[in-house]
């Protein structure tokens, strides 16, 4: 394998395209100092995917472009290609790495034109075995570093050339993989053991559980056949009740048979009366005709009446629900000009009842004149009259009309009786329900007043708290403002550019990555001094980043800290530090952030932090050789300085910080308890307002009631007023009948005379019905004023509600005067047909005497057809007694089925039920018995965790589980613990064989280089004292001896490879690596001027050694060598030289040619140089 062709575009001094086509033998590349040759070797390493900016010779990644020169202008992209090929011969393997950088697409790698990842390419090159880049690629001045590296390093290097780093990584892994395991093994000890407890401490639990369970389990048994017997027992029990349900149906059959028997004997009894009935049906007709008249007149009477009563019902309860809606519009206040307007409607009806009023007083004075003179003119018309009859039909019409007043008052009293006995419940049940809202009313106010109080309490607490969070959010603010204007400019710039997105590095300040107590601040501050405002940073490239955008902006210097770079210190634990004064070590006082801990510990490591001045003076005297401040600020250097004093400036980064931290948790305590307080609040004020409403709800509820009370107390009065009336007119009544029966019999034979000249009755219907009238009129009026009186005092409560509740209140106005013309109406017809019952009266007592004969004929008929009734009712009562004994039968029945199907519904699906397997009767009672018992000790056991069985079953079966993973673990360890036995057997075996080869190939060109002399490789004791204990020296040796090289030039002593000289290094360094080489069977090498250092003989013997080594197999070892040099002996044994040149300030130009066609400089005048120019 070897490297055909290298091209290059843009990259570094290489701005146009150039083409390097290497032989598979010894190519030489020359050229003076500056020009570009070492670019070539940086193309090589980048290309194969080094990285480092160190051997890359770069800062940044940017400075592998072409930065421009005067013909050609900076490149926006570089590009590198390798050409790889198996060998010389035709259709031979090959390959092309390529690698590119742009700014914005960043590095571009492919392998034959696919693009790949960084990590994926070390497998192409160990494919190509290329994988010893970093040992056969040896740059300027890095020859003796061969041989100057420590044992560890050589080691590294030689492992990675012989493909043993694979090994190291995958021992690595597996080592991780087993400390994972044992962790793993460790986690899984803890959770059985965690386990176990846990299932000891169920312990008592799940015993009890068990012994519920062997309870229940024996319930079970019990239950089912409980479940049967009882199902038995049902079932036997319908099917008696079936039987006798059929006998009772039997039986009343029978009795409705006799039924029908009777029922047909009293059809033709009934028949027969119809016979008679119809002799009699002229006189019948007649009575009856009088008799419906009559009783249409008192149905329509009665009808009359009551609607009458259902009238004032009526009006009462529109009065009411006007009062309801008048209390409606006292509370809602708000329409007061429709509150006048009904004001003046019911001015203006109080003002027409009056008005009737005082009409039907002037009427009725009118009439009792008129009477008055009318009874003058009677009085003289039976004083001359005497012998006449009209005064007696006068008496009997009055006698008549107190009879219907007699019998009107009666009913009348006995409806006041009853509607006050009503009015006096539903007032006791009022003033009882009044009594209990007052209560519920004085409880509420009390709770509403406890609410309102708590919350205003809550509420004030709350202000205050935002009063604070606002104090302490603006001082917050404030603190950091002030902490940002005291850093310097440069950190100011770089910390907003952060914040901003302007840069991508992030970037902390030193004195925001850690805490401390307030009392250190200033101890730590003034130790600090400048480098509190370092900024941290994790690279040396985001360091570099930072500098740039410093520079770009002009913003100022600043000083940062890599994460990578820092080096942390540690206290000094052999001091001996006094009993008192010392306040401790700085690093175990402050709190670090995890990120940055190690940049705080090589700022803090190892300060000490006293109270005072004079204990920090005392240890410095004591010979302390580590930095001491003082909680003053005095500060004691190990290089002798001591620093102190007082500023008047603001307080330092560090206790501004702090300050910040303290506002920043008091402002989040404060916000939390605010946050606590506002939900209080609402919940307080929920109460209050839900305590609010109910008030209002009682109150409203108790005005309500109280005005029904008041309302029900009045009606009370007005019935006793009207009663006491009704008893007095009824005694009056009952005077006056007694006297005129007495009148009657003295003038019976001058009736007809006297009622001649009688006048009409018309006025005194109309003084009976008057006072009435005017009573109503008066009522009237006392409501209206009364109404007027509730409209006034609602006035300003009443203006919302009015607006909705208008329609309603002129219907119930209209339909309270529509009630009161029904009134009006009915008392009319009341009068017309009282008069029309009067004159019916008469000839109805006419009929009556003829058909009293009727009646005595009858009688006989009627006690038959009693009898054959009764008959038939015992007959239906029998039936009726049968059928009632098969309906509770059936009820009974139904009853049981319905128990037996809640008995099937709740056993049948879990005990199927089996008539064989019923038990007998005292067998079923067993099992009864046996049920209630074991219910009971399932009571005594108490609460019973049933879920302690599960989670027990859940524990064991966890712990078998965790237990089962615990041994695979243990196994895997094993296992692992075996790999890496196995892999310290296999790499120290392969690296002894490899070391001794090299050693024997080392010795051999050692002693051809200096004609003389020996060298070999030899593996390093590892150091007992060392880093790492032991166990792990001892379970690893394979990997902890480095590789030390020991030489010995003729004639001397062996000595220190330190204390030969430059070229004899270089020569013991060529050997080495040419041997290495051999032996790992590298294909090629890169060499920047190696034979920089060597004298002409020794010139000629590496030139010798190159040819040989790059010559192809069967002449020398076949391994392609690119050697940048100087000197002319390695550049005549070259196949092909490459002469590198600027052609002009920054623009590297090569110039290749073969050896062969070479000459000397006196013969190489007027002949063309040969050689292909590669751009």
């Amino acid at each position: 394998m070897y490297i055909e062709r290298l091209h290059l575009r843009g990259f570094k001094s290489f701005g146009a395209s150039q083409d390097l086509v290497f032989s598979p033998g010894l190519t030489a590349i020359v050229g003076p100092n500056g020009s570009g040759k070492s670019n070539l070797l940086d193309a090589l390493r980048w290309v194969l995917g080094d990285g480092g900016f160190q051997r890359l010779r770069i800062v940044r990644q940017g400075d592998l472009l072409f930065s421009g020169s005067v013909s050609i202008p900076p490149a926006t992209k570089t590009e590198v290609a390798l050409f790889i090929r198996q060998d010389g011969t035709p259709g031979a393997g090959s390959c092309v790495l390529k690698r590119s950088f742009s700014p914005e697409t960043g590095a571009v790698i492919t392998v034959d034109g696919a693009r790949t990842r960084l990590s994926d390419l070390d497998a192409v090159k160990r494919l190509w075995k290329l994988e010893g880049d970093q040992f056969a690629f040896i740059g300027q001045g890095e020859v003796a570093e061969a041989i100057r590296q420590r044992p560890a390093q050589r080691r590294a290097h030689l492992e990675l050339l012989f493909g043993i780093d694979q090994y190291r990584r995958k021992r690595n892994e597996t080592s991780a993989k087993l400390v994972s395991a044992e962790e793993e093994s460790l986690r899984l000890g803890a959770l059985v053991a965690e386990l176990n407890n846990r299932r000891e401490e169920i312990a008592p639990a799940v015993a009890l559980a068990s012994r519920a369970r062997a309870i229940t389990d024996g319930l079970e048994e019990k239950r089912r056949l409980f479940y049967f017997h009882r199902r038995r027992v049902l079932e036997e029990s319908l099917a008696a009740l079936e039987e006798e349900i059929r006998t009772l149906g039997a039986e009343e059959t029978f009795r409705i048979r006799w039924r029908d028997l009777w029922e047909k004997m009293y059809s033709r009894s009934l028949r027969e009366r119809g016979e008679l009935e119809e002799r009699e049906k002229c006189l019948r007709g007649d009575r009856e005709e009088l008799l419906r008249k009559r009783e249409d007149l008192r149905r329509s009477c009665f009808a009359s009446a009551a609607a009458v009563r259902e009238i004032r019902s009526r009006m009462g309860s529109l009065e009411g629900e006007e009062k309801t809606l008048s209390a409606r519009l006292e509370e809602m206040g708000a329409e007061w000009g429709e509150i006048l307007s009904k004001e003046n409607d019911l001015a203006a009806g109080l003002a027409a009842a009056v008005e009737e009023r005082d009409r039907l007083r002037r009427r009725m004075n009118e009439l009792r004149a008129a009477i008055e003179k009318e009874q003058e003119r009677k009085k003289n018309l039976s004083a001359a009259l005497s012998a006449l009859g009209a005064e007696k039909e006068t008496l009997r019409s009055k006698r008549e009309s107190r009879e219907a007043f007699l019998a009107d008052c009666d009913a009348r009293i006995r409806t006041s009786g009853e509607i006050l006995a009503a009015l006096q419940e539903e007032s006791a049940a009022l003033e009882e329900k009044i009594a209990g809202l007052e209560r519920r009313e004085a409880e509420v106010v009390e709770a509403h007043g406890d609410a309102f109080a708590a919350c205003r309490k809550t509420a004030s607490a709350l202000q205050q708290a935002r009063k604070e969070s606002a104090s302490l959010e603006a001082a917050a603010e404030d603190l950091k403002t002030a902490e940002s204007s005291s850093y310097p400019e440069p950190v100011r710039f770089l910390t907003s550019a952060y914040r901003l997105g302007k840069l991508q590095v992030p970037v902390t300040v030193a004195a925001e990555s850690f805490s401390c107590p307030s009392s250190v601040t200033s101890a730590l501050e003034a130790y600090l001094g400048g480098r509190q405002y370092w900024i941290f940073v994790k690279t040396l490239a985001e360091a570099g980043a930072c500098i740039d955008l410093l520079k770009e902006r002009r913003a100022g210097r600043a000083t940062f800290l890599p994460l990578e770079k820092s080096r942390p210190r540690f206290p000094d634990r052999r001091a001996v530090l006094p009993a008192g004064g010392v306040v401790g070590w700085a690093i175990e006082i402050v709190t670090p952030s995890e990120e940055w801990e190690s940049c705080v510990s090589h700022l803090l490591g190892d300060l000490l932090l006293v109270e005072e001045y004079s204990v920090g003076a005392r240890l410095v005297s004591g010979g302390a050789s580590y930095p001491i401040a003082s909680l003053e600020g005095e500060v004691f250097l190990p290089s002798g300085t001591v620093s102190g004093g007082r500023t008047r400036a603001a307080a330092g980064a560090i206790e501004r910080r702090r300050r910040i931290r303290e506002a920043e948790e008091r402002l989040a305590r404060v916000r939390q308890e605010g946050a606590a307080l506002a939900a209080a609040l609402e919940k307080e004020e929920a109460l209050e307002r839900a305590r609010s409403a109910e008030k209002e709800a009682i109150s409203l509820e108790l005005r309500e009631k109280r005005k029904r009370l008041e309302e029900k107390r009045r009606d009370m009065d007005l019935e006793r007023a009207a009663g006491g009336r009704l008893d007095r007119d009824r005694l009056q009544a009952l005077d006056d009948f007694a006297s005129w029966e007495k009148r009657m019999a003295e003038i019976d034979g001058e009736m007809e005379v006297l009622s001649a000249s009688m006048p009409s009755t018309a006025e005194g219907d109309e003084e009976s019905s008057l006072p009435a009238r005017l009573t109503e009129a008066e009522n009237r009026c006392v409501l209206l004023e009364e109404r007027l009186s509730s409209v006034s005092s609602l006035r300003n409560r009443a203006a919302s509600e009015l607006e909705r509740n208008r329609e309603r209140v002129a219907a119930l106005a209209a339909e309270r005067e529509s009630c009161l013309a029904r009134e009006r109406g009915e008392k009319d017809r009341l009068e017309r047909w009282g008069r029309e019952q009067y004159a019916l009266f008469g000839k109805i007592r006419e009929k009556e005497a003829a058909l009293q004969i009727l009646l005595d004929k009858e009688k006989l008929l009627a006690s038959r057809s009693g009898r054959i009734a009764a008959r038939s009712r015992r007959a239906v009562e029998a039936a009726g007694a049968a059928g009632e004994r098969a309906r509770i039968l059936s009820s009974k029945r139904e009853a049981l089925a319905g128990e037996l199907r809640q008995l099937a519904e709740m056993w049948e699906e879990q005990y199927p039920y089996s008539p064989e397997e019923a038990p007998s009767g005292e067998e079923g009672e067993a099992a009864s018995a046996a049920v209630r018992w074991l219910e009971r000790e399932l009571r005594a056991l108490g609460n019973v965790e049933w879920g302690a069985l599960s989670e027990d079953q859940s524990l064991a079966a966890r712990t078998a589980f965790l237990s089962e993973q615990l041994g695979d673990v243990g196994a895997a360890i094993g296992e692992l613990r075996g790999i890496i036995t196995e892999t310290d057997l296999h790499v120290g075996v392969l690296f002894g064989e490899a070391l001794e080869n090299i050693n024997a190939r080392f010795n051999s060109l050692f002693c051809r280089l200096f004609g003389g002399g020996e060298a070999w490789l030899r593996l390093q004791e590892p150091d007992p004292d060392g880093p790492g204990g032991e166990e792990e020296k001892k379970s690893s040796p394979a990997w902890d001896a480095g590789v030390e090289i020991v030489a010995r030039p003729p004639g001397k002593h062996l000595q220190n490879l330190a204390q030969l000289s430059g070229g004899e290094q270089t020569l013991t360094a060529i050997a080495y690596l040419f041997a290495s080489m051999e032996v790992a069977g590298v294909p090629l090498a890169v060499l920047d001027e190696v034979d920089a250092a060597l004298d002409e003989s020794n010139l000629l013997r590496f030139g010798d050694l190159a040819k040989e080594y790059s010559s192809p197999p069967g002449q020398g070892k076949g391994i392609q060598l690119l050697v940048m040099t100087h000197r002319r002996a390695t550049m005549e044994r070259a196949d092909i030289l490459y002469g590198v040149t600027l052609a002009e300030p920054g623009l590297s130009r090569v110039v290749g040619m073969k050896v062969e066609d070479w000459a000397e400089p006196e013969e190489r005048e007027g002949r063309k140089l040969s050689g292909a120019v590669r751009r």
